[in-house]
């Protein structure tokens, strides 16, 4: 793995930690998702970072994840 992915990895597990534990169950299922695609790791940290900040930008707002991003 290369320092750019490792970094983005780690920005995006600390990330996560900010997320309720709703949000954070429905982010892993997301990632597992991701994790079959046939993509390189940094793009799928990439896409789970904007989903992240997907997640956190609703909850400032008081949304839930279904609310974000549907069922």
């Amino acid at each position: 793995m290369n320092k750019r992915t490792k970094a983005l990895l780690q920005a995006n597990n600390q990330s996560e930690k900010q997320l309720s534990d709703d949000s954070q169950q429905i982010l892993t299922d997301i990632v597992v998702y991701l994790r079959t695609a046939p993509i390189s790791l940094y793009q799928q940290e990439t896409v789970r970072r904007d989903i992240t900040y997907m997640l956190l930008d609703g909850e400032t707002r008081g949304d839930d994840a279904k609310a974000i991003i549907g069922n």
